[in-house]
């Protein structure tokens, strides 16, 4: 079949293998940058929901009442009144720990 074609012929057909060869090449590339493009994006948003997420966490207001405590505090926090039996710190007087319950709270400031 190909003895019969001239060599502009031969030609032709090996430029459009060779075309077609480099598009599906091309079309190889361009899925896998699609697929990275995609998965980028998604690791930003991701990024992104967490940043917002630490940030909504700072921003929200202690809603601790009296008589609770969550066993933390503040490292500038004038602690004036600590518990004997667990040695938790707070700002005001008390009759029981907040911490522990104990009885045994104490003017510290």
């Amino acid at each position: 079949m190909f003895s019969r074609l001239s060599a502009h012929s031969v030609k032709a057909v090996a430029s459009l293998i060779t075309a077609l060869t480099q598009e599906r090449r091309m079309s190889l590339f361009e899925r896998l940058g699609e697929k990275v493009e995609r998965v980028k994006q998604e690791a930003e948003a991701a990024r992104e929901e967490t940043v917002d997420a630490e940030d909504r966490a700072e921003a929200e207001p202690d809603n601790k009442t009296d008589g609770e405590s969550d066993g933390e505090t503040a490292p500038d926090a004038d602690l004036e009144y600590r518990c004997l039996e667990c040695d938790a710190g707070f700002p005001d007087e008390r009759e029981t720990c907040p911490d522990c319950g104990a009885a045994a709270v104490v003017f510290d400031g």
